[in-house]
């Protein structure tokens, strides 16, 4: 059983199903004209089973990554902006690095930029959500946070850059 918390691997599904990891690896990437059909719906619904996906990384990152990303929602506002600087001065005195992603205002995008941050193995996600956005959209965004196992703070006016670096890089 994984322990949570930790992304899902293709050594999970290959136990779960009773395959190689090799076989795994074949249906996964689309090669795996040797394998039964059979066992290529076991291996794809085991994948949908853990939430599998695949790591987009450089291979540089791992589960002990470095980056931690920031979504906010306009960072040409000044207070975003100014907000956005001190964490990404505090994540590199901590030797992390930010990836700051804007939504323009747009909160549906903060769904694509989990996503995004999670599929490239980021540490940790910042999340300042919308002022007056849509309640039902921030519910799901904070439900699709706690899915991606991935450590997350949820940001308001009175969050500070140390109570959030503290949280996410025990800085």
């Amino acid at each position: 059983m994984r322990k949570k918390g930790v992304r899902p691997t293709i050594t999970d599904i290959a136990k779960d199903v009773g395959v190689s990891i090799t076989t795994v690896s074949l249906v996964l990437n689309n090669k795996a004209a040797r394998i039964p059909p059979a066992t290529r719906e076991k291996v794809l619904a085991a994948a949908e089973k853990f939430n599998y996906r695949p790591y987009q990384g450089n291979g540089s990152l791992n589960r002990g990554s470095k980056t931690v990303g920031i979504i906010v929602s306009d960072i040409g506002n000044a207070e975003y902006s100014k907000f956005s600087a001190e964490l990404v001065r505090g994540c590199s005195d901590a030797g992390k690095t930010a990836l700051i992603c804007s939504t323009n205002s747009n909160q549906g995008k903060a769904l694509d930029y989990i996503q995004l941050l999670s599929d490239t193995g980021v540490g940790g996600i910042v999340y300042g959500p919308q002022p007056d956005g849509d309640h039902i959209l921030a519910e799901k965004i904070v439900k699709t946070l706690q899915q991606s196992q991935i450590p997350f703070v949820l940001v308001n006016e009175e969050t500070t850059t140390i109570e959030i670096l503290r949280t996410l890089l025990g800085a």
